[in-house]
């Protein structure tokens, strides 16, 4: 039985291989910024929930970073300076 497989994504995205998520947005914990202001900025800019944008901002101040997206160079440099305009402290690796 050959069963054909569908991949599904989200309108206006494409399909990336593993080659091309090979850079990550990391965010730091700078002490500067009241939690809450963290969380909102993680889930404007990355779109994710407030659940998860509260983990990665407690993962961000126990352990001093956390790597919040992983993509091609492009989505990296897009997501790290949406987070920056925030004034909150990122890099691209």
């Amino acid at each position: 039985m050959n069963a054909e497989y569908k991949r599904e994504r989200a309108p206006g995205t494409k399909l990336v291989t593993v080659q091309e998520r090979d850079h990550s947005v990391l965010l730091y914990n700078c002490h500067c910024h009241m939690f809450e202001l963290v969380v909102l900025g993680l889930e404007q800019a990355l779109g994710c929930s407030g659940i998860q944008a509260s983990r990665y901002a407690v993962v961000a101040e126990k352990f001093g970073a956390v790597c919040v997206f992983q993509g091609t160079m492009e989505a990296c440099s897009r997501i790290a300076y949406e987070l920056s305009t925030m004034m909150l402290e990122v890099s691209v690796e």
